[in-house]
């Protein structure tokens, strides 16, 4: 109900008095805003990186992403479906991380384009035999009476490219498992060069290397059927190639993306005619930039790789964030 008029105080006037001192305790407020957030923000002992940390480098061969964000320590999660794995406690199933090496632990395992049993749901073909490697890009869902994981196969050509499996039947019975992949702790160059990049993704996530090592060559792998954007983390660009003498099989070396901009420098710092170039280099896999990874063109259809399965590729790029030049082969 409105209040009635008659009930109403009369509105306060305001003299030359009253505005300064109101404008005086105002300024005083400010004041003491100003002085608590200077306070709040101030460095502390400690708190200020080490000074080769932040200092330029002397070097003038050293080049740098001008963008590189730092490393984290180990393992983190990219772009996923989910990363819990908890299995329902209706719905028997086998629990996975994200990000993890899992195998096929029984003959013919089905391979479907989504996470359920239904029309709408395509049989990829060929089924995955026992023992098949699995990069457990998302999941668990659980849908249609199974728990369900999108995965990337890692075995041999021919195979499904990614895809929804089951990871056991009715009963509990377990179709795929965790693997253990063999981890070197401290890797030389000629090792992550073996090793399957996914493999090398799940052992190692964004931790740094630093490889004294020697540029040989080029070499575009196009491990998968489509581009990506952009495209100096596409599968089918020609990366530069690390080995550990200058006379090794560059095939058999690690291969490194370098952004635009370091790829711009380092060209400009290798003489015409070089056969290799040595050079410490440091990387590493999961870059922050795969997470920016897309389609090219981006146009869809059913048999298009989901958003978590083209970063993915890009993820399991090794990109080289530092390069000190040290010596040229002719």
């Amino acid at each position: 109900m409105k209040e009635p008029d008659r009930l109403r105080p009369p509105p306060r006037s305001w003299d030359r008095t009253d505005v300064l001192q109101f404008l005086a305790a105002f300024a005083a407020t400010l004041a003491v805003g100003y002085v608590a957030i200077i306070n709040s923000s101030a460095p502390t002992a400690g708190s200020l990186p080490p000074t080769s940390d932040w200092l330029p480098s002397s070097s003038p061969v050293s080049i740098a992403s001008p963008t590189a964000p730092l490393a984290s320590p180990g393992p983190t999660p990219g772009a996923s479906v989910s990363s819990a794995t908890t299995p329902s406690p209706e719905v028997p199933g086998v629990a996975l991380d994200v990000d993890t090496i899992a195998e096929t632990v029984t003959d013919r395992l089905r391979v479907r384009s989504l996470p359920r049993v239904a029309d709408d749901s395509r049989r990829l073909e060929p089924l995955l035999p026992p023992g098949t490697r699995l990069f457990v890009v998302g999941g668990p869902v659980v849908a249609t009476g199974y728990q369900w994981y999108l995965v990337r196969p890692l075995s041999e050509s021919g195979l499904p490219l990614f895809g929804w499996v089951a990871s056991a039947d009715h009963d509990g019975a377990a179709w795929i498992g965790p693997a253990h992949p063999e981890c070197p702790p401290d890797p030389t160059v000629s090792q992550l060069g073996e090793m399957e990049r996914h493999v090398a993704l799940a052992c190692y996530g964004r931790r740094e290397f630093t490889l004294d090592a020697w540029f040989s060559g080029h070499r575009a792998d196009c491990l998968v059927p489509w581009s990506t954007m952009p495209t100096w983390l596409d599968d089918c660009n020609a990366a530069r190639m690390l080995v550990a003498d200058p006379g090794d099989d560059p095939r058999r070396g690690l291969e490194v993306h370098l952004d635009p901009e370091m790829e711009a420098a380092l060209t400009l710092q290798i003489p015409n005619g070089a056969v290799a170039v040595r050079a410490v280099i440091v990387g590493r896999f999961d870059d922050p930039a795969a997470d920016s990874c897309r389609l090219d063109p981006p146009i869809r259809d059913a048999s298009s790789p989901p958003d978590e399965v083209v970063v993915l590729a890009c993820r399991a790029a090794f990109v080289a964030t530092r390069v000190e030049l040290l010596a040229v082969a002719n």
